[in-house]
């Protein structure tokens, strides 16, 4: 893919990984939990703290933090033992994952849930459920205690303070991220996550400003 801005020991980014041409390569009904597994080498063979995970059958978001600068290292690892994997798993011998992946800092701590909001919402944009508690191949079921306990995650810091005042937190932290985003404001945060910095432009400012009472500045 070329250079790309990889987060410093300490900053939280959101990375997304494209299955090659977009095509559906992911069998989420039959091979969820190797998935997981595979998920789980991220954080067991690297100092990397993962955050949320969410899987659509042709693409992965993931949010992270490095301890130490070895995210390149992990996501190497991930992805080509990811592709040998499912490769086997298909009956294929040629590229699964397009590009690698793409990392975009998330620099402000008022940005991060506006990227949470957008992983956990893909499946309810993409018509798959309606609502966002109902797509099984997510980390919120961790977060939520119904399912997906295999994960190894540990909470970013606006979830951890959110979490620190027990149900109360839990249920303000769950109803923002179930607040719908329209078709406009999801837009302007996906070409914000196309940055390699999250940030909004001057124009989008000013449509947040005039339309939006809920992505946060």
């Amino acid at each position: 893919m070329g250079n790309r801005l990889r987060p410093n020991k300490g900053q939280c980014a959101h990375i997304t990984i494209r299955c090659i041409n977009k095509d559906f390569f992911f069998n989420l009904k039959h091979d969820w939990d190797d998935y997981v597994s595979w998920v789980d080498c991220i954080p067991f063979n690297f100092k990397i703290s993962l955050h949320h995970v969410l899987f659509m059958s042709n693409h992965i978001h993931l949010l992270v933090t490095p301890q130490e600068h070895v995210l390149g290292d992990a996501m190497r690892y991930f992805l080509t033992n990811l592709a040998k994997f499912m490769n086997h798993r298909n009956g294929r011998i040629n590229h699964v994952f397009a590009n690698r992946y793409y990392a975009s800092i998330i620099r402000k701590e008022s940005h991060l849930m506006n990227v949470i909001r957008y992983l956990y919402q893909n499946p309810v944009r993409a018509g798959i459920v309606e609502k966002i508690t109902d797509y099984p191949y997510s980390s919120l079921g961790f977060y939520l205690g119904y399912n997906n306990y295999g994960l190894k995650l540990y909470p970013d810091s606006v979830t951890k303070e959110y979490w620190k005042q027990t149900l109360v937190g839990r249920d303000e932290w769950l109803k923002q991220i179930q607040t719908n985003y329209t078709t406009v404001e999801a837009g302007i945060v996906k070409q914000s996550l196309k940055r390699r910095t999250f940030r909004f432009s001057r124009e989008q400012l000013t449509s947040i400003q005039k339309h939006s009472t809920t992505i946060a500045i």
